[in-house]
């Protein structure tokens, strides 16, 4: 089993001088089975809540959920870092990505789609950053999920966790979903792109908004993509579906 906490502190960004405020986190990451995070599926148990109210968003907060015996939720298998980029990022489960990884895991789950998509991403770009994680590190890492995420155009009914708090645990939840393609090719390819220009020398984000210049940077190189270019929730039309089938989506609704 493994614990692992880490002190809030303020964060001044490199770079880009802006300085972040890193809300209030609360909980340990606990996991087990031990060496869970070195099996093949790098799934592990979670043992304790973790809650995150960020400075960001005031007035909401995530709620992650304790293993209670029923896979997926309540689990995690760490950061959605492909495997080509362990060496250059960090692997799923560096200490200072594991909060985040586990309240991403437990908001993107299916039946815990509780708030929007976009918001959800974002959500693990603010923890990262609360956790002390390199903000280029961090801009790309969100524009990993925001990009090659699961995306969902529909909520799921949230239950109450306490003020500003929602989750759910709807077992029987259908929602119209595109799956993450973080492990793909094509994501591998334009991740390592994205990289490079992040760490070179150009600035690509303007510094008081730099979340919104890696969107738009994402939608420019994904143009096709009709969750990027729409806004945080979408109406489930026939373009869309027709779109998600020809992706190889399936479990779609009839029409």
């Amino acid at each position: 089993m493994i614990r692992l906490m880490s002190a809030a502190a303020p964060l001044v960004v490199a770079g880009c001088m802006t300085t972040v405020m890193p809300g209030e986190m609360e909980g340990e990451a606990i996991l087990s089975p031990e060496g869970c995070q070195d099996t093949l599926d790098r799934l592990c148990q979670l043992g304790a809540e973790i809650r995150f109210r960020p400075a960001e968003t005031p007035g909401v907060e995530w709620a992650s959920a304790v293993y209670a015996g029923a896979a997926p939720d309540g689990t995690t298998d760490g950061a959605s870092i492909p495997r080509f980029f362990w060496d250059i990022i960090g692997g799923p489960y560096t200490p200072e990505f594991l909060r985040p990884a586990i309240l991403h895991d437990h908001y993107t789950y299916p039946v815990n789609r509780v708030r929007p998509w976009r918001a959800t991403h974002r959500l693990f770009y603010y923890a990262l950053l609360h956790e002390g994680v390199d903000p280029t590190k961090a801009l790309w890492m969100y524009y990993a999920v925001y990009v090659f995420g699961a995306h969902w155009a529909e909520l799921v009914p949230g239950d109450d966790c306490g003020e500003g708090c929602i989750q759910s645990f709807a077992d029987d939840a259908r929602i119209v979903t595109e799956p993450d393609r973080i492990e793909s090719a094509g994501a591998q390819a334009d991740l390592e792109e994205v990289w490079t220009l992040l760490n070179g020398p150009t600035v690509l984000f303007d510094e008081r908004d730099p979340l919104a210049s890696v969107e738009a940077l994402a939608e420019a190189r994904h143009p096709g993509n009709l969750f990027l270019r729409n806004d945080e929730t979408i109406e489930v039309t026939d373009e869309v579906l027709d779109w998600l089938a020809r992706r190889g989506v399936d479990g779609l609704p009839d029409r």
